[in-house]
C-alpha cells in the first residue's frame, strides 16, 4: 500500500473543515511538537541549540522550514550533536508508518 502524501498546515492552522478537505484529497495533515525557530533568528548557532539532545525529547516533530540558508546551515551540526548523543532522526513517513492508512 502506498503511503499518503504528508501535508504540513501553514502556521499549523487547521480546522475541522480543513482536516477534513486534505484526508478527502489523499493527504495526512501532520503537525510538529517542537518548532525549531528557525524562521525567528538567522544565526545557525540557535538553531542549532534547539535542537541539541538535552533540548529534545525522543519522538519529536521538529518544525523546520526549507530553504533558508541559516537552517542548511545549522544542520549538520545538528544532526552530528543528536548522532553523537546516540540519536537516529527518522522521517515523519517513519514515525507515523505503523498508524498511517
Amino acid at each position: 500500500m502506498t503511503p499518503r502524501p504528508l501535508l504540513r498546515p501553514p502556521y499549523g492552522a487547521t480546522s475541522v473543515r480543513s482536516l477534513a478537505v486534505s484526508a478527502q484529497a489523499g493527504y495526512t495533515s501532520v503537525l510538529w511538537s517542537r518548532d525549531s525557530d528557525d524562521c525567528r533568528t538567522t544565526v545557525p548557532a540557535d538553531i542549532v541549540a534547539r535542537l541539541a539532545p538535552g533540548a529534545l525529547t525522543p519522538g519529536e516533530i521538529v518544525l523546520l522550514h526549507e530553504a533558508q540558508e541559516w537552517t542548511l546551515a545549522a544542520l549538520p551540526a545538528a544532526l552530528e550533536a543528536l548522532a553523537g548523543a546516540g540519536w537516529q532522526p527518522v522521517t515523519v513517513g517513519e514515525i507515523l508508518e505503523p498508524a498511517r492508512p
